[in-house]
């Protein structure tokens, strides 16, 4: 090989990972734009999804009262995915202890659902299950609702423990991470 070539083989080289870097850094902006893109999005579907913050909730509607302390909602169906993994992935301990399941879908298998949430959960199931879930106006599951005196005080998606716990932290009656409930915290938040 002449000296000629073997510089032109260390240009070609050199350029070679240049632009190896520039595609690498392009793919990760590009995610990284995806990304938040997404979540943008999602936040979007959110407005559009479930009650609308500040709202008022007929607590008949739900056959519970609704007291002065806030009250998680969650929404499920017995027959949705995403809805057994959030259910498997959280401990019981975990669940706010003011808490409504609104469960549709087959009631064998919503009452299935039920046997892994805590036992104190208040349940609807079958029909008041379907007229809770029309009436807060939810389409995508699972989805959870804080209400305090019957006003909704924050909505989201739980498609796992990371936004449960992200939707009782927004909220002062759920200011104590449920997180930290399970492993040892004070008990306020539970």
């Amino acid at each position: 090989m002449t000296m000629l070539e073997a510089v032109l083989a260390t240009v070609v080289v050199g350029w070679m990972a240049v632009l190896s870097l520039v595609v690498v850094l392009l793919v990760r902006q590009t995610s990284l734009l995806t990304v938040r893109v997404t979540a943008a999005s999602n936040r979007l579907e959110l407005d559009n999804d479930g009650p609308r913050i500040g709202s008022k909730v007929d607590s008949a509607i739900l056959r519970a009262p609704l007291s002065p302390s806030t009250t998680l909602v969650v929404v499920m169906s017995a027959t949705c995915k995403p809805c057994h993994e959030l259910v498997e992935g959280v401990e019981p301990q975990a669940w706010p202890s003011r808490m409504i399941a609104v469960l549709t879908g087959p009631p064998a298998a919503a009452r299935d659902l039920a046997r892994r949430l805590p036992t104190d959960t208040k349940l609807l199931i079958d029909d008041e299950a379907r007229d809770a879930a029309g009436h807060l106006g939810i389409s995508s599951l699972p989805f959870g609702v804080l209400v305090q005196d019957d006003v909704v005080i924050d909505k989201g998606y739980l498609s796992n423990r990371v936004d449960l716990d992200r939707l009782l932290k927004r909220s002062d009656g759920f200011r104590e991470s449920s997180l930290l409930n399970s492993i040892g915290g004070n008990g306020l938040g539970r």
